[in-house]
């Protein structure tokens, strides 16, 4: 009898180990985003296609992710953030702090808002018509995508 019951429950063990092991085998496998190590970020909005010049406020709102989280410096003299007014030719930077404490390495999905609050025409016109290109860089040196936005057109009062 304790044979019989030593086998039944062997036989079960294996019964269930192999609907387990079938179980498992037969599931669909789910697809896993991996975030890379390169940062990537996306344009969520432009607060205003068209604003006047020192008295309104242009707002990009940016969306990152990085998968090492290597986003921002903690010198203030370095710069994660590049920004460019395609009327210009070079890109101008700007301090992000780092959202990961240096040393630890975990991926990272945020939202950034930056403001201009002083645009304004250049030339005597009445308007002008700019966009503005953005990428960051993060501690490896690795550069982002660039994005561009719409139009933006800058009026005089």
């Amino acid at each position: 009898m304790k044979v019989y019951t030593t086998l039944k429950n062997t036989c079960l063990s294996f019964v269930l180990i192999s609907v387990a092991i079938f179980s498992l085998s037969s599931c669909e496998k789910e697809e896993i985003n991996i975030i890379s190590n390169i940062p990537e970020i996306e344009l969520i909005s432009v607060s205003a296609d068209t604003i006047v010049q020192f008295e309104e406020f242009l707002t990009l709102r940016i969306s990152y992710k990085d998968g090492d989280g290597d986003l921002g410096f903690e010198e203030t003299d370095r710069y994660a953030l590049f920004i460019r007014d395609i009327r210009l030719e070079e890109f101008d930077g700007f301090y992000v702090g780092p959202i990961l404490p240096p040393g630890q390495v975990a991926p990272i999905i945020g939202e950034l808002n930056v403001e201009f609050p002083d645009l304004f025409v250049f030339g005597n016109g009445t308007s002008e018509t700019t966009r503005f290109e953005i990428k960051m860089i993060d501690r490896g040196m690795n550069e982002s995508n660039i994005l561009v936005t719409d139009e933006i057109v800058i009026t005089k009062p």
